[in-house]
């Protein structure tokens, strides 16, 4: 539960104040949750204090990632097999992101592959002669 000093305490062996960076913090239990000089922040009263972020779920924050990092392991095999990126064996998030990547090095966005040329497309390499 995120919480605003409204008056000065002490909290995990710091004092906190109002008017200093320390003001805000996280309550690592919600029953330490004081009225008398805290305010929760983003919470509502009848929602869960536990949940940090608004989601409807007890826990941390929102995932702000928009790249394949923050997408589920379902969502990333479900990219894969759009691709034909073979992910058998492959268990970890981190190594199901760098098969994708793999797979998908050197191809562009709309999927169509990259020729390594400036501005892409047909070009003439020539023999530097102007």
């Amino acid at each position: 539960m995120k919480v605003r000093a409204i008056k000065t305490g002490y909290y995990a062996g710091k004092r906190r104040d109002p008017d200093t960076t320390d003001a805000e913090f996280i309550l690592t239990d919600a029953r330490h949750f004081s009225k008398n000089w805290m305010a929760p922040i983003g919470w509502t009263p009848g929602g869960d204090p536990l949940d940090h972020d608004g989601d409807g779920k007890k826990g941390g924050a929102k995932n702000t990632d928009t790249g394949l990092a923050g997408m589920t392991v379902e969502q990333l095999r479900a990219l894969a097999v759009e691709r034909g990126v073979d992910l058998t064996d492959l268990k970890k998030k981190a190594d199901i992101i760098a098969a994708i990547e793999l797979a998908t090095d050197g191809e562009n966005s709309d999927g169509a592959h990259d020729s390594g040329g400036a501005g892409g497309g047909d070009h003439d390499e020539g023999n530097g002669d102007i």
